[in-house]
């Protein structure tokens, strides 16, 4: 990971707080797409997590601790973009600002809420990554950070510290997936994409 990515978690960190959603391990989970290397790297985690007993310190001391342990990642774009449905996705082997963000809130979530296994896991990173916590398809993901704030928001899973700062209007434009459409295979079903343009609204 970059130096870049590493400050943009650190400052999310200490402007956002995170609170800690319970894993919902009594639901079955959608199709997972994680590696060997991947699982075993989750085993690892977990084992680390225990010899330091790191439930027992804070949300945010743990998040910093675990986005440590990713140092040295690569960056890699697009990592959930690859198959034809759309599935729960773990790459720990190269990561973007997002997904890297993910990771280490949902790692971290599940060390603190004591429940160790991928499972837990697999259910809070999906609680962070689909809209109102649950994988519905292409157009159920949280392709836009600012959805993916506001949306995290409403789920009480984090603050956002500009809602004491006052009231000012921001009009953007925000098009880039449906105005790429052409290039992007998930959106040419017509069905997503007026999913996506309700969204982009």
């Amino acid at each position: 990971m970059g130096r870049f990515v590493f400050i943009l978690f650190l400052s999310i960190v200490l402007h956002i707080h995170y609170a800690v959603a319970k894993a919902r391990t009594d639901e079955p989970t959608h199709a997972i797409v994680i590696s060997k290397t991947d699982s075993l790297k989750l085993d690892s985690i977990w084992r680390k997590a225990v010899e330091t007993d790191l439930k027992n310190n804070n949300l945010i001391e743990i998040e910093l601790m675990v986005a440590q342990w990713f140092k040295g990642t690569p960056y890699l774009a697009g990592t959930l973009d690859q198959n034809k449905e759309e599935q729960l996705v773990i790459n720990l082997q190269g990561l973007d600002c997002v997904t890297y963000v993910e990771t280490v809130i949902a790692l971290s979530q599940t060390i603190k809420g004591g429940i160790l296994n991928n499972e837990a896991f697999y259910r809070y990173l999906e609680k962070l990554r689909y809209r109102d916590g649950n994988m519905d398809g292409y157009a159920s993901r949280l392709h836009y950070f600012s959805d993916w704030l506001l949306n995290n928001h409403k789920k009480g899973i984090l603050t956002l510290p500009s809602d004491s700062l006052g009231n000012a209007d921001l009009n953007l434009s925000v098009n880039i997936i449906s105005k790429n459409r052409n290039n992007n295979a998930h959106v040419r079903d017509s069905t997503v994409l007026v999913k996506i343009l309700d969204v982009e609204r």
